[in-house]
């Protein structure tokens, strides 16, 4: 009888979730008002996601913290590890397009734009980089300006157990392109403060080459975070709840 009980209670939490009065409703029909009602929501949320959304499953923006291990072997000469990342101004987003599909083909591209962002990170890194023949670990911070960002997802559904379809994103793919950029990168040659300055330099001064090396890496992880943080959100409601069909 308790499992009845408890079957009856999880289906009535399930089907009284709905989405918070500050966040407007969006229809999946027709597709060009689906994309702008979105784009609505992403500008009026700015503001909140700042500090993270609890109710919505999303975390402060800045800084934004990703936890986990990125690893980067562009060749068997040079392998890169990055843990503890921390990205500032992550809230501040100029969005440049954004086109979402739910008809058979279900997927969403976002094209979104930042003027800056800041960050530091942990990192190892062994092998040859440019020049630099490296066996180093340490902390590292960066500052990139003129970032765009292509976001493209595919998306299915499935079926939890309270009969309710769910969206979901089966692929993700991001592109990155800075205009310019700073690294400082900590210890590379331990205490020798005059070949870390050197090393550094050499870094700055092949940015574009240094960028081209290091932004699988970050694509990477953007493309974990975008994929893990819709998911999680699409999760916490039913495809109906998200975007019903509109009544004509």
């Amino acid at each position: 009888m308790r499992v009845v009980y408890f079957l009856l209670y999880f289906l009535s939490v399930e089907a009284a979730k709905k989405l918070p009065s500050y966040v407007e409703q969006c229809y999946r029909n027709p597709p060009n008002e689906l994309s702008q009602c979105l784009k609505r929501n992403i500008n009026n949320l700015r503001s909140k996601v700042r500090d993270g959304i609890s109710e919505l499953s999303i975390p402060s923006l800045n800084p934004l913290i990703l936890n986990g291990t990125a690893i980067l072997e562009p060749n068997a000469d040079f392998r890169c590890e990055v843990e503890d990342i921390k990205l500032w101004n992550m809230n501040n987003l100029v969005i440049n397009n954004f086109e979402m599909e739910l008809g058979k083909v279900k997927k969403w591209s976002l094209d979104i734009g930042y003027s800056y962002l800041s960050m530091n990170f942990k990192y190892k890194m062994k092998g040859k980089l440019l020049v630099l023949q490296l066996d180093s670990s340490g902390t590292g911070f960066g500052n990139v300006t003129g970032v765009n960002l292509k976001i493209d997802t595919d998306l299915t559904t499935y079926v939890k157990n309270n009969g309710k379809e769910y969206l979901t994103i089966k692929d993700v793919n991001v592109k990155m392109d800075t205009d310019s950029g700073y690294f400082n990168f900590e210890n590379l040659f331990k205490d020798k403060e005059d070949l870390n300055e050197r090393a550094n330099r050499i870094i700055n001064e092949n940015y574009k080459v240094f960028l081209e090396d290091f932004k699988p890496l970050v694509e990477n992880i953007i493309q974990s975070f975008v994929k893990q943080l819709f998911n999680t959100f699409y999760s916490k409601f039913s495809y109906d709840v998200l975007f019903p069909e509109k009544v004509q």
